[in-house]
């Protein structure tokens, strides 16, 4: 679901190319913003997935945001897969153990 709201006397272009402006003042090349802009809509769409426990307790990513998943995984240029393995799961490593759980809801 997307929604969309209007500010009034806000030109997002205007705003969005001024942005692009500072950042290449600071030396930011079109490469580095594009990296940028790309993370930060990755985030957005990472806002966007659900969670909810399995029959075990165990956290999982909820259907309904399949989407979300998608999106987030292209941006970030990994699989859908390793996406929802790392968003409920997770690793620890202490000197040579490594230890990898379920994150729990």
């Amino acid at each position: 679901n997307t929604t969309s709201s209007i500010i009034e006397d806000v030109d997002d272009e205007k705003e969005f190319k001024a942005t692009m402006q500072a950042m290449s003042v600071a030396g930011f090349t079109a490469e580095h913003q594009w990296s940028i802009f790309k993370l930060l809509a990755a985030i957005l769409h990472l806002g966007n997935i659900t969670f909810a426990a399995d029959s075990e307790g165990y956290a999982q990513v909820s259907e309904t945001c399949a989407d979300a998943v998608q999106e987030a995984s292209r941006l970030l240029e990994i699989s859908a897969t390793a996406l929802i393995k790392w968003c409920t799961k997770r690793r620890i490593v202490a000197a040579t153990e490594t230890l990898e759980t379920f994150n729990t809801e």
